[in-house]
């Protein structure tokens, strides 16, 4: 099964897990040709709120924030963005 959950992010599964996979673009360093790829960004969860959950944490894992307010803002920001796909 594969799901939009919005315009950049998609919603996988097979017989055994979920896992949520985000659109970009990739950029060949000898051509300088770019293509469309999709790159997973949570682990392989047993269900939705689990995979939802390994994104969250993960997005939070490779933060570059400095502070507890910029942290605080990427909460806030996540928390929107995963509202919008229940």
């Amino acid at each position: 099964m594969k799901i939009a959950l919005d315009s950049e992010h998609f919603l996988n599964s097979d017989q055994y897990c979920y896992w949520i996979t985000r659109k970009g673009i990739q950029t060949n360093k000898k051509t300088g040709e770019e293509k469309e790829v999709e790159r997973r960004v949570s682990g392989y969860s047993r269900n939705f709120p689990d995979a939802v959950n390994s994104y969250i944490e993960n997005e939070l894992r490779t933060s570059d924030a400095k502070d507890l307010c910029e942290l605080s803002n990427e909460i806030n920001k996540l928390k929107q963005t995963v509202s919008e796909w229940r």
